[in-house]
């Protein structure tokens, strides 16, 4: 059963490389979210985006929740802001 990332690419005749090369991702990132037919691998929300972005979805289309994704890790802070 392919991943969704794998549906709609397919679906849209775009492949693992036109993937990488549009979003800037490295080509092995993209073929382990490709693969990840159990979803293990939880991507960042920067790569999720970039993905959905370059197949023209919602991450959630993907089969990831904003819930369940990583963070970026480079989220700015206001200065002077409480957490």
């Amino acid at each position: 059963m392919p991943t969704r990332i794998e549906e709609l690419a397919r679906a849209k005749g775009i492949t693992q490389e036109e993937i990488a090369r549009r979003s800037g991702l490295t080509l092995s990132t993209v073929r382990r979210l490709w693969q990840d037919k159990g979803y293990q691998e939880d991507p960042r929300m920067s790569t999720a985006r970039l993905i959905a972005r370059v197949l023209e979805v919602p991450v959630s289309d993907l089969g990831y929740s904003e819930e369940r994704v990583k963070p970026s890790g480079n989220q700015m802070r206001l200065v002077g802001a409480t957490a």
